[in-house]
């Protein structure tokens, strides 16, 4: 079980979880936040949904003991994400909004 900062740096928003099995992927994880099924409250209402309307709409960033931003799948669990990295306390992940494309 792992806590993880969930910093969304388009809303300028963290929210910290506990507790969090490093079985689930890293979608299952942030899809709670749309849903409204996070734990600690109702989120969805955080997020501009012209511009974010799912977690495919978002990528997302592993920060290294170094700062750099380490880009992440979707479809790894938290276990698979974090294995061979290091980090100070807990794992921290910058989420941003995907830029749209001009035809979209």
């Amino acid at each position: 079980m792992w806590k993880i900062d969930w910093v969304f740096m388009d809303i300028d928003k963290t929210l910290s979880d506990t507790c969090v099995s490093e079985t689930r992927t890293i979608s299952d994880l942030l899809g709670r936040f749309f849903d409204d099924t996070w734990k600690l409250g109702a989120t969805k209402h955080l997020f501009d949904i012209s511009v974010i309307t799912s977690v495919s709409d978002l990528d997302v960033f592993l920060v290294s003991v170094t700062k750099e931003e380490i880009p992440m799948k979707m479809d790894l669990t938290l276990r698979e994400a974090l294995n061979g990295q290091s980090f100070i306390e807990y794992p921290v992940f910058h989420i941003r909004s995907r830029p749209k494309l001009a035809s979209e």
